[in-house]
């Protein structure tokens, strides 16, 4: 161990406990910035999906074709809940994507 002192000095021992502290730390703050972010991210997929509807029934209007519900065309297969991985995994067949 005194080896290691002697090489890097006092200045590398503190440079490397701040390194590993600020390591510490944004391990102990990442999972809340994850789970953080889930309900940013369900409200850009409903912008996304209205953005599609919008998009759906422009397409239908220029093409000359009255523009009903196209909700069912323009969005994912359901308005449900978002999918879990297990979910998507068991409908492909027990393939992982």
């Amino acid at each position: 161990m005194e080896v290691f002192f002697s090489t890097l000095g006092a200045l590398g021992v503190w440079l490397v406990a701040l390194a590993v502290l600020a390591l510490v730390v944004m391990g102990l703050l990442m999972p809340f910035a994850v789970f953080g972010i889930k309900p940013l991210l369900r409200v850009l997929i409903e912008e996304q999906r209205r953005n599609n509807r919008l998009l759906a029934r422009q397409g239908l209007r220029d093409q000359g074709i009255e523009a009903g519900d196209v909700a069912g065309v323009a969005t994912s297969k359901d308005d449900r809940e978002p999918q879990t991985l297990q979910d998507f995994i068991r409908e492909r067949g027990g393939h992982s994507p």
